[in-house]
């Protein structure tokens, strides 16, 4: 059940970006439900981006929902990119989400406990298991456990039952309605960064506070 702010919420249009996963896509509302949203191949991120704006009164959009990772590299630089490029000048809030937690909050409504995975560059997955009454956990695992039920966003082939489930505007909308008030608006933009999930190689960037994510 919603219990946020619904007034403000309705007030104005908000941009939804999903660029974490290998297909975006894009959305915006009118009062508090998605009004249209379109979805792109692979590999043309921004491309799509730019071109799908096109179908938006632009003047109308007073925030921008987008999926902060974990996520693919390149998808989230370029995601995170056009929407800074948007925000920065008409001083438009950004509203950064993790996929996870959106993700998580779809699934819980359905099971009591649940795994959600995502490949590491190299080796190893990101995972998070979700048990009712209990704290998720994020981890590094070499292996995934068994005798779970396993979900993820990014479509790969593995040698093991699991699902997928996409990262659809509605999905997004629906997280940020049902946790708007544990949810930073920001404007800090500097400070927006991607999370990711890493190369080996790309540890360091981390430690060194260059870059932000799990590894």
């Amino acid at each position: 059940m919603f219990t946020g702010r619904p007034l403000c919420f309705k007030m104005h249009k908000i941009l939804i970006i999903e660029s974490a996963t290998r297909y975006p896509s894009i959305g915006i509302t009118e009062n508090g439900l998605i009004k249209s949203f379109y979805s792109g191949k692979e590999g043309n991120h921004s491309v799509f981006f730019f071109e799908t704006l096109k179908n938006f009164d632009k003047n109308k959009i007073g925030k921008i929902i987008i999926t902060i990772g974990p996520g693919r590299f390149t998808s989230l630089r370029v995601g995170l990119s056009f929407a800074l490029g948007f925000a920065i000048p008409r001083r438009i809030k950004i509203i950064p989400v993790n996929t996870f937690d959106v993700l998580e909050n779809e699934l819980r409504k359905k099971f009591n406990n649940f795994g959600i995975f995502l490949k590491k560059g190299g080796e190893g997955f990101l995972f998070r298991e979700y048990n009712k009454g209990g704290k998720s956990v994020m981890r590094i695992l070499k292996e995934l456990p068994r005798g779970i039920k396993l979900f993820t966003f990014e479509p790969l082939n593995f040698r093991f039952d699991y699902e997928i489930k996409i990262l659809s505007p509605s999905m997004i909308l629906n997280y940020y309605r049902e946790n708007q008030e544990n949810i930073k608006e920001r404007d800090d933009y500097e400070n927006i960064k991607p999370l990711y999930s890493f190369l080996p190689y790309e540890k360091s960037l981390i430690e060194k506070g260059k870059i932000k994510g799990y590894y």
